[in-house]
């Protein structure tokens, strides 16, 4: 893993969406020393100028030259992601991290927006067929995302996808991050980690702060 983490110190990544899981999700990645071009609709708005300003954070819009990169993480809301993802010209063989989570909210409280025997990231891997999608980073909120070190012990992070060095390379980013990764299966899997993802969200806004609360993996001693 040393050896990995040596390997990408000055990866590029980029990251679709700045609301607060985008935009917690680049500055982390700043922080650990990548490069981090982040994509907005309007990258002048006002909102997005902290973000800006940071070191090894570039902003831009959907519309601009496509860049390399090691992957590209989708943080939009569910209902923006189709459209958002439309406007790429993405290569070959791109890593595409979906970090959404296809919540709507109704009468009796949150519920999946789409069939539950499908999944965002199926869907996505639809939407994008030359990309590798894994579905991670969906199943905490964004304070969580933050600082997971605050939290002991480090708060479980599955991962999915149907290709394995992906999911690999993905997996070492989510430990250096600070979560404690684990291999939920191929994308098939992903709406397992959807439905635990809204188990989270029931058990933590219930608690007044979600921030503090995440699932850790307790083993024999």
């Amino acid at each position: 893993m040393r050896e990995f983490l040596r390997e990408i110190a000055m990866a590029n990544y980029i990251v679709l969406g700045a609301g607060r899981l985008g935009g917690t999700l680049a500055r982390r990645l700043a922080e650990l020393g990548h490069d981090v071009h982040v994509i907005v609709p309007k990258p002048d708005d006002a909102k997005y100028q902290e973000l800006a300003s940071l070191e090894h954070i570039t902003l831009a819009s959907s519309g601009s030259p496509n860049r390399t990169s090691d992957a590209m993480f989708v943080a939009t809301p569910w209902e923006a992601t189709e459209s958002a993802l439309s406007d790429l010209d993405l290569a070959v063989g791109q890593i595409v991290v979906d970090c959404t989570n296809p919540v709507s909210y109704g009468a009796t409280g949150m519920t999946l927006a789409i069939d539950a025997n499908t999944s965002a990231a199926e869907l996505m891997q639809g939407w994008l067929p030359a990309a590798k999608v894994v579905k991670t980073l969906n199943q905490v909120g964004s304070d969580i995302l933050g600082d997971p070190a605050a939290l002991s012990p480090p708060p479980m992070m599955g991962l999915a996808s149907d290709d394995d060095d992906a999911k690999s390379a993905v997996s070492a980013l989510l430990n250096d991050l600070g979560f404690d990764a684990f291999d939920a299966g191929g994308l098939q899997n992903a709406h397992l980690l959807e439905a635990f993802a809204l188990l989270w969200m029931s058990q933590a806004f219930s608690t007044g702060d979600p921030g503090g609360f995440a699932f850790g993996k307790a083993a024999r001693r």
